[in-house]
């Protein structure tokens, strides 16, 4: 082996020289979480937990559905908790998730901002009512895929409100589930119905509910569908018999329920697996969300993150701009025509309409010639209620059913951006948002289902007014000047 001899006085030159060197700050790592409903509708007053194994924030969205930045380490992962609302729409239900780290550089940024986006199911009220000479049947608001209905058999005396959602795969079974205080994950449940209900008596005829597969145990051995009773409240089960669940069949790849007996007041899951785990079991369960207290400034806070980063030679006094929104004008997406089912092809009606929500980093300013280095990591999974199909943004995987249905889209990807600030019209630098627009649009269209006639199922005899979407996604910036 060669040696390289160096002299001691360059070897201490170099030393100094290492000891001189301006050392590299560990960047400043921030989160921020955008909540939209399955809708795609942005969810102002959304709680969120962010919990790693050095920080827990508790925050709350804004009118764009958007947490504040708060400092949150991406690269050690953590757990995400979105807790039930009260939304626009009906119930926002709660979901805990594992955050899985992004693939961000180890070094040389000044900030890594982790942006994540992700839709909460929203349970759509309804009333179950019997009507005294016929069955009757109540769906998904329109432009919602037909993923559930309930029937109630003509004659029934039953009447009450009740809130419904689908939960659209086995990840989304098991994140409500674990939210409500039960691990399912070795249940393998693919598909599944909530139903916020009161306490109530379905008798012995009760009430059918369907539920839509989407082909996901196509071909499976069987179709099991469990119920779980999440009752709430602080004292012991009730006596007396619980609800009991029967599948009666499945016709046009939707399993079909009669749900009898007494349901508590709390949550009921009807979730749906093959045969492989054994019959068909009811599980009542005391319903056990977690305890998410919010900040006395509401979770809030202002929203910016860390900002007087100035750097540079800064005249102060200064005071700070807030950028303008920049100004997209005017793009769009195609929606493609849903996928024919067993009764045919879909036909367009109506006007195609778009949308645009954003998401905002947070501000800063420098003084005049600094430089900021940003990595922005965005991890994006959408579920919705309709069928989402159409052209995505590059490096998105579009999620599909076993049918070939397309319920939804996730997006992970990480960029480095590198900003200069300039003069500004002061002389005393600038201030920079980074920008990010989720655009979406809508194009309803007739499809034809099944109805109930004379408690018999009757294909093809309901025309229900369905949406697909597309969605696109453009990253802009914006800076403005600094001013005395």
């Amino acid at each position: 082996m060669k040696l390289t001899v160096v002299p001691i006085a360059v070897a201490l030159t170099l030393f100094a020289t290492a000891l001189l060197q301006p050392r590299t700050a560990a960047p400043t790592k921030l989160t921020s979480v955008q909540v939209f409903s399955d809708r795609l509708e942005p969810l102002p007053g959304a709680t969120i937990r962010l919990t790693n194994r050095d920080a827990s924030h508790v925050v709350t969205t804004d009118a764009e559905g958007q947490s504040p930045w708060v400092e949150f380490d991406p690269s050690q992962g953590g757990e995400l908790v979105v807790t039930d609302m009260v939304a626009p729409a009906g119930i926002g239900l709660g979901f805990i998730e594992r955050l899985v780290a992004p693939d961000l550089p180890d070094h040389g940024e000044d900030a890594h901002h982790w942006w994540i986006s992700r839709t909460q199911p929203v349970a759509a009220p309804i009333l179950v009512e019997g009507n005294p000479d016929s069955w009757t049947s109540v769906r998904p608001p329109e432009g919602d895929w037909p993923h559930w209905v309930v029937a109630v058999p003509g004659g029934s005396p039953l009447r009450f409100s009740c809130h419904v959602a689908p939960l659209l795969d086995r990840e989304a079974v098991e994140q409500y589930a674990a939210y409500r205080g039960r691990d399912v994950r070795d249940r393998g449940y693919v598909r599944g119905v909530a139903l916020v209900v009161p306490s109530v008596r379905l008798g012995d005829e009760g009430i059918v509910v369907g539920l839509s597969l989407l082909g996901d145990l196509q071909g499976a051995d069987g179709v099991i569908v469990d119920a779980y009773d999440f009752f709430s409240g602080t004292g012991a089960v009730a006596p007396g018999p619980g609800v009991e669940v029967e599948l009666l069949h499945v016709t046009n790849d939707v399993a079909y329920v009669r749900l009898t007996g007494a349901v508590r007041a709390g949550h009921l899951g009807l979730f749906a697996r093959t045969s492989t785990a054994g019959p068909a079991e009811v599980f009542v369960v005391r319903d056990d969300p977690p305890e998410v207290a919010v900040p006395a400034d509401g979770g809030r806070g202002d929203g910016q993150g860390p900002e007087r980063d100035e750097g540079g030679a800064t005249p102060p006094p200064t005071t700070e701009c807030e950028p303008e929104v920049p100004d997209l004008g005017e793009y769009s997406c195609d929606p493609l025509a849903p996928a024919p089912n067993y009764c045919g092809a879909a036909t367009p009606t109506g006007k195609r309409s778009c949308e645009v929500v954003r998401m905002r980093s947070p501000r800063y300013c420098k003084g005049p010639g600094s430089t900021l280095r940003t990595t922005q990591a965005e991890v994006s999974r959408w579920k919705v209620t309709f069928n989402l199909a159409g052209e995505v943004p590059s490096g998105t995987r579009k999620l599909k059913s076993g049918g070939g249905f397309e319920y939804g889209q996730e997006a992970s990807t990480a960029v480095t951006d590198e900003w200069t600030a300039g003069e500004g019209e002061h002389g005393l630098g600038q201030c920079i948002r980074w920008f990010r627009f989720y655009l979406t649009c809508v194009q309803p269209y007739v499809v034809l289902v099944e109805d109930f006639v004379d408690g018999e199922i009757v294909p093809c005899e309901r025309p229900s007014t369905v949406n697909t979407l597309c969605t696109d996604l453009t990253v802009s910036e914006a800076t403005c000047s600094r001013t005395p």
